[in-house]
């Protein structure tokens, strides 16, 4: 199965409303967990990226290495 970055996207906002719905205040996401999650390889760059066009206005990266796409970026979205 290919997966492109709006998959990944649609991914983060599903989790994103399963949060609100729990009536969480903010969801942190870690973009080696979204990797291991849909079983990718060699795609950390899709993942970073995907993760920071889902962000808002309000949301805030918690974690970023210097190339910006690491196993370690963490996002902080509110929700």
């Amino acid at each position: 199965m290919i997966v492109r970055t709006k998959d990944i996207r649609e991914y983060i906002e599903s989790l994103k409303q399963l949060a609100k719905n729990n009536g969480q205040a903010y969801l942190d996401l870690v973009s080696l967990d979204i990797h291991k999650d849909l079983n990718l390889k060699n795609r950390m760059p899709m993942v970073c990226n995907a993760m920071r066009q889902v962000m808002d206005k309000n949301d805030l990266i918690l974690h970023q290495t210097p190339s910006g796409y690491s196993s370690t970026l963490k996002i902080r979205y509110y929700l």
